[in-house]
């Protein structure tokens, strides 16, 4: 006994060798490597219609149950409109550093800091007022510039989505 990988046209071929044996007229059909099932598709079309007809019309079904088997149909609409044309993310930010209400950061100092808040991370300058711009001084700039290298390591092992 042969073994070969189970397709959806095995009620209608069985594997004989190096051939597709019809169950319904025992004509041997080749097999080829490239064209998959469509040989067996092709002969059941023209020379089994109405059985071709009726399995055909099963497969659309079985189609139509696995899409219905997604309960919220806006769901399935979004899954079918993203398989056919998926749109490039237009943002690359996390949607937490994204929000309306908060004015943009004036200041790299400011940027950093919401960063920081966003995602509750120990930083000094995140438990002061974010929107004030504030100018720093060397020190400062150098204290932010060490929290920043400390971070990198820690930033690089979460995954980016």
């Amino acid at each position: 006994m042969s073994i070969h990988k189970r397709s959806k046209y095995d009620q209608f071929f069985k594997v004989v060798g190096d051939f597709h044996e019809c169950r319904l007229c025992a004509k041997n059909i080749r097999k080829q490597i490239d064209s998959g099932t469509n040989s067996m598709r092709h002969h059941l079309k023209l020379d089994h219609s109405a059985e071709f007809a009726e399995f055909d019309k099963q497969q659309k079904e079985r189609k139509e149950s696995r899409l219905a088997a997604s309960k919220d149909p806006a769901l399935r609409k979004l899954k079918l409109h993203l398989k056919r044309s998926p749109e490039p993310c237009q943002t690359s930010f996390p949607p937490k550093l994204l929000k309306q209400d908060q004015p943009l950061a004036s200041t790299s100092g400011d940027t950093v800091a919401n960063f920081f808040a966003a995602y509750g991370l120990p930083f000094p300058a995140a438990e002061s007022s974010v929107s004030e711009t504030t100018s720093m001084t060397m020190s400062e700039d150098n204290n932010l510039q060490e929290s920043m290298n400390s971070l990198i390591p820690m930033l690089t092992e979460f995954p980016v989505s």
